[in-house]
This record gives structure tokens, C-alpha cells and sequence, in this order.
């Protein structure tokens, strides 16, 4: 949350949060969307705080009622799954300027190992 507050508006803030009423997601979000920066919200439920700031609400099914006081592991399952296939289709529509993102992070990771 607290990147958000240098956040641009070439960046991109992600919030996750089942319920949509964590505060310092919501807070993030707001922040972000403060200084210009798109934002994306993921939750499981409609008419959240959440998705009021954000610029875009992704929604996975929630099997759990919104006054449950717990985070339910389906709905975490399907937000992780719904990450990776976002981070799939940014690696497979940048895929030049992600292989030289992994080169340069692989020769940095050489560089600081001990020999």
C-alpha cells in the first residue's frame, strides 16, 4: 500500500481482497488513483469500497456470504489463478521486453553469488 503513494501514471496498482474492505488495500487503491495511476481491483464481491476507486474491478465467484470474518481459500485459489494468467498475457504481448527483463535479472543474480 504504501508504494502507491509513488505510484505514476505509467504505473499499474493491483488491490486483492475478498471482501473488498481491507483497509490498506482500499486505501492503496485510493491513493493510487489520487496520483493518476490505473488501478485494478480483485474481489469476490459487488459494490465494494474497493472497486468505488478503482479504475477496473476483476471478479472471481465467491462461495461465502460478505459478512464472513475470514479470507475462504476457494476464493484466494481463484484470484492466484486469475495473477498468473493476467502476468501470461503481459509476458506473451511483451515478449521481447520481458526476456530482457529475465536476462538482465539473471546476470545480476550470477553477478552476486559467491564464488
Amino acid at each position: 500500500a504504501v508504494v502507491s503513494t509513488i505510484s505514476k501514471k505509467d504505473d499499474l496498482v493491483i488491490g486483492i481482497s475478498t471482501f473488498g474492505r481491507s483497509r490498506s488495500v482500499v486505501e492503496g487503491i485510493k491513493r493510487a488513483s489520487k496520483n493518476g495511476t490505473p488501478t485494478i481491483a480483485i474481489t469476490g464481491f459487488s459494490n465494494t469500497l474497493m472497486e468505488k476507486y478503482a479504475t477496473y474491478t476483476l471478479k472471481v465467484v465467491a462461495s461465502q456470504t460478505k459478512t464472513s470474518s475470514f479470507e475462504p481459500s476457494c476464493e484466494t485459489t481463484a484470484m492466484i489463478a486469475l495473477i498468473d494468467c493476467l502476468y501470461m498475457m503481459y509476458i506473451v504481448k511483451h515478449e521481447e521486453v520481458v526476456k530482457r527483463m529475465f536476462e538482465r535479472s539473471n546476470i545480476a543474480i550470477e553477478e552476486e553469488k559467491v564464488k
